[in-house]
């Protein structure tokens, strides 16, 4: 699993949208990707994004893809005031919905 939160600039805002629409068709078609979620208050430009990959292997390949190399060399340049990268394995993992199976 990745954790990848981050803190937008607010420079480039339609550039970064655009290459985040890039990167989640990207990653959802690389091989090892399993789901993602995302989310960012709109007040504090804070986000969170948790990415679920197979194992490592396809997290190593995911970040060395080549669009997914340039948009963290453009965050770095102006998409972002800061950021932090966890990289973590699961030991456990379930959960319930009332809605399961309807």
């Amino acid at each position: 699993m990745v954790v990848f939160t981050s803190t937008l600039s607010g420079m480039d805002e339609d550039e970064y949208q655009a290459r985040s629409a890039e990167l989640i068709a990207d990653v959802e078609r690389q091989p090892g990707f399993v789901r993602r979620m995302s989310m960012r208050d709109p007040v504090t430009r804070e986000g969170i994004t948790l990415a679920w990959f197979t194992g490592d292997d396809a997290v190593r390949a995911w970040k060395r893809h080549a669009r997914h190399a340039e948009a963290q060399r453009r965050g770095r340049e102006s998409f972002y005031d800061a950021y932090h990268l966890t990289v973590a394995e699961i030991i456990r993992d379930y959960g319930w919905s009332r809605h399961a199976g309807q």
